[in-house]
């Protein structure tokens, strides 16, 4: 998938309405580790529903993050809203790794800032199968993919949008519960230029009795297979539109019995490039509109707030502050950031896509929302 060239992408549908309610968390996670070869997982391939401008879309079955969440002791309730809100008020973390340029948003961190490096790689084996693998770099590398014995998995058609597809998971291991959601534009085996969104959430258990030890972590990542070329982000000219699916997961204290709880939500992600006249790198802001969660919770936009584009180790990054007011004006505030990813034929064209995390939370410190989003350039 050339994502400079490419405009068209499907993209997230919904119906928005202005709720009371909502913000943002981050789930980091922190150790839990993979196991051997060989997963097999459940085909759901859900019936497409029209949509409110025409067309239809496909909507996600996921059930796995939000039956397990639910069915835990009440006293990880608090630990899990705290985990959402430490995230969504973190500064997320750029980074590039084997290839991989990831954004990664969590609970984990230090100052202020994400320490998790997180990020999702896709691939279509021979059968025309899709795995996910997902890499914990730290001194000591850790991974699960959907090849594991040890990870269960869903597949998920059309999710979060027309073009992309997922994968719901769950593996128990003896150092916890470790669910993620993670979804991609890959096209085919030979894709190199494809995208990737996800968020997670771990539960702790002590490895020797196997109980829960009262610690959660949650997080939300961003990656893509080819990042801008960072030298070439000083020469960039003019501006630039970038629209996506968005997608993840926010935790509401309500006294609406219905809305209490874990959540997951799709979103449309824009975003404004200004890569001014080549003196400067330029700036970028942007919105996360249209959100709705699968249960019709709808959610307040949110925005994105204006940020310096760097040409940092890592290339195209840049982030800043979220804000947004609920309907009863309760103020909501967090972090995103993001990277540049898919190069044109010349050093001087834009970057063909955008991809990276936000979070939010209200001035309560009651409820939160972390997710990610993947933006082609228009």
């Amino acid at each position: 998938m050339t994502h400079a060239k490419n405009g068209t992408q499907a993209k997230t549908s919904l119906t928005f309405l202005v709720l009371t309610f909502v913000l943002v968390a981050a789930l980091a996670l922190s150790g839990c580790g993979g196991g051997g070869g060989g997963g097999d997982g459940a085909a759901m391939m859900p019936t497409p529903d029209p949509m409110p401008g025409g067309g239809t879309h496909t909507p996600s079955a996921r059930t796995r993050i939000l039956s397990n969440v639910a069915a835990l002791p009440d006293s990880l309730d608090p630990e899990i809203i705290s985990d959402l809100r430490t995230a969504a008020g973190s500064v997320p973390r750029p980074g590039n790794f084997e290839g991989i340029g990831h954004v990664t948003q969590s609970s984990a961190s230090t100052d202020g800032r994400t320490v998790d490096r997180w990020y999702f790689s896709a691939e279509i084996d021979s059968g025309g199968e899709l795995h996910i693998n997902r890499v914990r770099r730290t001194s000591q590398t850790r991974r699960s993919s959907t090849r594991d014995s040890a990870v269960t998995f869903n597949r998920l058609a059309g999710a979060p949008a027309q073009g992309w597809n997922g994968v719901e998971t769950e593996a128990d291991y003896p150092t916890g519960l470790l669910y993620w959601d993670a979804f991609t534009d890959i096209e085919n085996a030979g894709d190199t230029d494809y995208l990737s969104i996800a968020y997670w959430v771990i539960v702790f258990k002590d490895s020797n009795t196997g109980n829960f030890t009262g610690s959660t972590s949650i997080g939300a990542a961003a990656s893509g297979s080819e990042p801008f070329d960072r030298n070439n982000i000083a020469g960039l000219t003019g501006m630039a539109t970038y629209e996506g699916p968005a997608s993840g997961m926010l935790y509401l204290d309500s006294s609406d019995a219905d809305d209490e709880g874990a959540h997951y939500f799709n979103a449309t992600a824009t975003l404004n490039a200004d890569f001014g006249d080549g003196s400067a790198l330029g700036t970028i802001s942007g919105q996360i509109t249209q959100a709705t969660t699968e249960s019709d919770i709808s959610l307040p936009d949110l925005t994105l707030g204006t940020s310096d584009i760097t040409d940092g180790f890592s290339g195209g990054n840049f982030s800043g502050d979220t804000s947004g007011v609920t309907d009863s004006g309760d103020t909501l505030a967090g972090k995103w950031a993001g990277k540049f990813y898919g190069n044109g034929a010349s050093a001087d064209d834009q970057p063909g896509a955008a991809a990276g995390t936000f979070g939010a939370r209200n001035q309560n410190d009651n409820s939160a929302i972390v997710g990610a989003f993947g933006a082609y350039k228009q």
